[in-house]
């Protein structure tokens, strides 16, 4: 019985939310870390009908009173919940796709106008507001940390309601039972520092029914912020300011909300003893309201609107009541507009990843360059790059200053034995690593410090600043020459840089060997990876079976290999950032450049290998030759999720200029393998391909006829439309050609 409930705690909704929570750093700037919780009941089937293709179920999700089926990656979840009594239900969205889910549930199936008669199906019974927070520098140890929190609940006893501490690793403010309550929950690492915070602020009832009523509105209301309109609602509990205080004073995230209500309280009791924050709190709200306000007008307007909501809050009955009450009085004021739905203007990948608004780009034609490698007495390999020198101990660069500080050695490199070379490799990369991470642990800045927000680590940079002029966006203290070696492999880009420079202040080149996931590999990940290495990816094993996938394209497809690399980050955490590198050219014998990234190496990447490699002979060493074969085992394990068809289309697929048809050059697979594949395609998706053979040299491609193009691009459409340059594998004359639409033909082109 205690193992059930231990394995029930462990799959929890939150214990999965602090699990894959983690740092906010550049890679992950764009993903969402507010997740909204609605309960409601009898709805649930047309709910689940609604979503339709966006809700898949891979497994469930915890044991307890809820159980979760639904979708999760690194970047977004959609889950449907359902109580163990069968009696209330749970929609969970998060990320920005779930975000953007969300507000296409509430403005087209919770519509109050469209859908009234369904919504008063509706019983809210509790709203939640999942906050997960970092902790600043000088909280990062827990014996800290709970002292400051027994501190600040010590010192406001008589204002809070009921407090419970459990194991002091979960603070919960206004009883289990109450209808409004806060819960503090933190991680505590093996070394004893806090690694995540997770903040539960739960409404109920009335106040939940409130809530409700304004996330409904929200899509209309002028101030798009839901967590305003939430903290509003907190206002019959007042005594929850003084944590959010707390939150405000020794956490590095903004919150935003907590200072909204602080005012709100402030200006109910009237008193100013929270004023001042009112402008730190909504400094950064610039058009908030309507695309032309400043910041100073946004926050009159915003103070303005609070302020009457509160003279008349005592005088409302119900939401609906609330509701109307609220436009009428955001209509009274004349910068007030209601939001327009209107076309989002595609964004670029960079602009995805929020590293750079630049849209130069690297020149689509590889460069000629010359190099020339030698090792030096230390064993340090030097690489000449043009006019530049790029040192590597091992796989790891290193800068000109550090190869110099290397320490002195018993006897040159090249009279040692080999077992005597990597020992004498690995004592020098670690020498290098360890002065960094002392580096880094030296230049951590105070408290007082301020961030920099324009740093790739989205503001939470923990390396000090370099003198720059007003504008710059580097915050990370580089060496000359490292600063040269990021150039060189990110071409001058500056969203690779930005990579690049994170990745080295983070944490530099690591060991990767016998990494495993933190959580099985998503349904999402295995269509990419599997979409990859039927096309262009590589995967090699080692004698320990340890995998190691590359996945490279050409120069001129970089927001392709950008993308992937956002999809698959969660496995590259230990490898560089997507990086170009001169190749040798096997067809001409000449060299060629790509644009290329490793996942990280680790047994978990055997699987892929045993499927998708068979061995077909030995080489002249005796070492074993494998290629990629197509078996009735692969295709039985073939992803349901049409990111799979994408990555094959995109990376191998063509589209004819003469008829709205598609060609896949499959001409490394036999006839028998692509017809095995064919079939399951058809069973899968409900599309017909076609295995044509070459008369002259028979190898074999498939052709995706007329008849069944149509219907391939539906399928592959939104994963294509996410990367703008590999657009026109849509084909251009796409509307032109619609009258391919539906085709009856048979004929295979």
């Amino acid at each position: 019985m205690t193992s059930n409930k231990s394995t029930s705690k462990k799959n929890s909704l939150k214990s999965q939310l602090r699990k894959k929570g983690g740092p906010i750093d550049s890679i992950s700037q764009w993903m969402e870390n507010l997740n909204f919780v609605i309960k409601a009941k009898a709805v649930v089937e047309k709910v689940s009908n609604f979503l339709g293709p966006i809700l898949q179920t891979p497994g469930e999700f915890g044991k307890g009173a809820l159980t979760y089926e639904g979708y999760w990656d690194a970047a977004r979840s959609v889950f449907l919940g359902k109580s163990s009594k069968g009696e209330g239900y749970m929609l969970h969205y998060s990320g920005e796709q779930g975000e953007k889910e969300a507000e296409k549930l509430r403005s087209n199936f919770l519509d109050l106008k469209i859908n009234a008669e369904l919504v008063t199906l509706i019983n809210l019974s509790s709203f939640e507001i999942l906050f997960l927070l970092e902790p600043k520098d000088n909280m990062k140890i827990v014996k800290d940390f709970v002292e400051m929190i027994q501190e600040t609940v010590s010192n406001q006893q008589q204002s809070l309601p009921k407090v419970s501490v459990e194991k002091e690793k979960r603070l919960i403010i206004g009883g289990k039972t109450s209808s409004q309550n806060m819960t503090v929950e933190y991680h505590e690492s093996s070394a004893g520092t806090i690694e995540k915070i997770l903040v539960t602020v739960k409404v109920k009832d009335d106040a939940a029914k409130k809530c409700y009523a304004l996330l409904l509105e929200s899509i209309n209301a002028s101030i798009p912020d839901i967590g305003a309109f939430i903290a509003i609602t907190l206002l019959d509990k007042v005594t929850l300011t003084p944590l959010l205080q707390f939150l405000k004073d020794y956490f590095s995230k903004s919150f935003q909300v907590g200072q909204v209500a602080m005012y709100a309280q402030a200006k109910q009791r009237k008193t100013t003893t929270h004023g001042k924050f009112v402008s730190k709190a909504l400094a950064g709200v610039e058009n908030k309201l309507t695309e032309n306000a400043s910041s100073k007008e946004t926050q009159s307007i915003l103070l303005n609107w609070v302020e009457n909501l509160i003279k008349i809050r005592g005088s409302i009955k119900n939401s609906h009541e609330f509701l109307n009450n609220l436009r009428d009085l955001l209509a009274e004021n004349p910068n007030y507009e209601a939001v327009k739905e209107s076309a989002k203007p595609q964004k670029s990948l960079s602009e995805v990843l929020g590293l750079t608004e630049s849209t130069a780009s690297v020149d689509e034609e590889a460069k000629t360059t010359t190099s020339s490698r030698e090792t030096t007495s230390s064993g340090v390999s030097v690489k000449e790059e043009g006019s530049m020198k790029i040192y590597k101990i091992g796989n790891l660069e290193v800068t000109k200053e550090e190869y110099e500080s290397l320490p002195p050695f018993d006897k040159p490199y090249d009279q040692m034995n080999p077992n005597e070379k990597g020992s004498y490799t690995n004592k020098m990369r670690n020498f290098i690593l360890q002065r960094r991470r002392k580096t880094e642990t030296s230049q951590l800045p105070s408290p007082t410090d301020q961030s920099f927000p324009d740093s790739p680590g989205g503001g939470q940079s923990n390396i000090v600043a370099e003198e720059e002029p007003e504008g710059s966006s580097s915050s990370i203290l580089l060496g000359g020459s490292l600063k040269e070696i990021i150039k060189f492999q990110s071409h001058n880009d500056p969203t690779l840089m930005a990579l690049h420079e994170e990745y080295y202040r983070k944490m530099g080149p690591k060991s990767n060997k016998g990494w495993e996931p933190d959580y099985p590999i998503t349904e999402r990940e295995d269509a990419i990876i599997q979409g990859c290495l039927y096309a262009d990816a590589t995967l090699g094993l080692g004698s320990s079976g340890s995998g190691r996938m590359r996945i490279a394209q050409g120069v001129q497809q970089k927001e392709y290999v950008l993308w992937k690399y956002v999809e698959l980050h969660r496995l590259c955490t230990v490898n560089k950032p997507p990086t170009f590198r001169q190749v040798k050219n096997p067809e001409t014998g000449g060299w060629k450049q790509t644009f290329e990234f490793y996942l990280n190496r680790g047994s978990y990447l055997k699987h892929y290998h045993d499927l998708f490699y068979k061995q077909v002979g030995t080489n002249a060493e005796g070492k074993a030759i494998f290629e990629k074969t197509i078996t009735e085992e692969l295709v039985e394990a073939m992803p349901t999720d049409p990111a799979f068809l994408a990555m094959i289309m995109l990376d191998d697929g063509s589209v004819r200029n003469d008829c709205y048809a598609g060609r896949i050059a499959f001409q490394c697979f036999s006839k028998e393998g692509l017809e095995l594949f064919v079939k399951k395609v058809e069973e899968i998706f409900g599309v017909k391909l076609v295995v044509m053979q070459s008369t002259e040299d028979s190898l074999c491609s498939l052709s995706i006829p007329a008849a069944e193009f149509g219907k391939f691009v539906n399928l592959i459409e939104p994963t294509v439309r996410q990367i703008p340059d590999l657009a026109y594998k849509l084909n251009a004359e796409r509307k032109a050609l619609s009258r391919f639409y539906g085709s009856k033909t048979s004929d295979p082109a």
